[in-house]
């Protein structure tokens, strides 16, 4: 019984000269920035610290703001995005403002329906009237088509920056803005229900409009 309290002793005594356990934190994984502001083409770097595993990182919309495998953010246009940072089942969110340089988009904006109207209005309306494209040349109609798709599916980037504009400052430059999507959404509607025939009178396609307000927005800008 005495070495049994002995023993206890003793080991009451190494505990108690090693002093109190001390509890070890994990460490707080987090990114650097939480939110961020810039101006397309500027960019900034993100990292998660507190963590050395790989992480995956992604944007909620590429076309406002990319980021890389390295978490290189690149502003692309402007308007709100979120990007996030993925470890194991976890993501943790920078969200990120590109700021509107008005000038600039105003153009961009401009350089928006020239593009869908040189690269599929004008060469539909060629080919249902003479059965080529604009220039003369044989048109590969379904191309026209998917061209109008692509830029459609960029319009809500100058529909939000259009919104952001002052209504008494920029009232002309938005008037014509919703006339010309009216016009937008018609044609692409249209080609899209059915497609153009070439050298077909029947087939309606009124582009009159849409070129009409293509003016009087350039003459808007410049």
């Amino acid at each position: 019984m005495k070495k049994y309290l002995s023993l206890l002793l003793t080991l009451a005594l190494i505990f108690s000269l090693a002093g109190p356990v001390q509890t070890v934190s994990a460490a707080t994984i987090k990114l650097n920035k939480t939110k961020v502001s810039l101006f397309a083409g500027d960019s900034v770097d993100l990292k998660l610290v507190g963590t050395t595993k790989k992480v995956k990182w992604s944007s909620s919309d590429s076309n406002i703001v990319k980021v890389s495998s390295s978490g290189k953010v690149t502003a692309m246009f402007g308007g709100k995005a979120n990007v996030i940072a993925k470890v194991g089942n976890k993501s943790y969110t920078c969200k990120v403002t590109v700021k509107y340089d008005v000038d600039y988009m105003k153009v961009e904006s401009y350089n928006w329906v020239v593009g869908i109207w040189n690269d599929s209005f004008c060469d539909i309306y060629h080919y249902i009237e003479d059965g080529t494209s604009a220039t003369g040349r044989k048109l590969d109609v379904e191309k026209s088509i998917k061209n109008a798709e692509s830029y459609m599916k960029k319009v809500y980037l100058y529909d939000n920056f259009v919104k952001s504009l002052s209504n008494s400052e920029y009232s002309d430059f938005k008037s014509t803005w919703k006339a010309l999507r009216t016009e937008a959404d018609y044609l692409y509607n249209r080609i899209k229900e059915e497609t153009p025939r070439a050298t077909d009178e029947t087939y309606e396609f009124k582009y009159e409009s849409f070129n009409d307000e293509m003016y009087e927005l350039m003459g808007l800008l410049y």
